[in-house]
């Protein structure tokens, strides 16, 4: 499981990786893994969260958005 720590405005994407089959159906993705996110810690306006997901997606974080953008 992979752990992130987020602040306020910051994000997690979840995405296909390019190797994927896109003719993939979505029952055949999740056929054997799921996305399972856990919230861990909450810590003065962060939180930890724990991501499983299948192999074919990929996880990022993003970058936090600047208040004024």
């Amino acid at each position: 499981m992979l752990t992130l720590k987020r602040r306020r405005g910051e994000s997690i994407r979840v995405f296909p990786d390019e190797a994927l089959d896109l003719n993939m159906t979505v029952g055949e993705l999740f056929r054997d893994a799921e996305i399972v996110i856990e919230v861990r810690e909450t810590h003065r306006g962060s939180v930890s969260v724990g991501i499983e997901a299948p192999a074919q997606l990929k996880i990022w974080r993003d970058k936090p958005r600047r208040e004024h953008e």
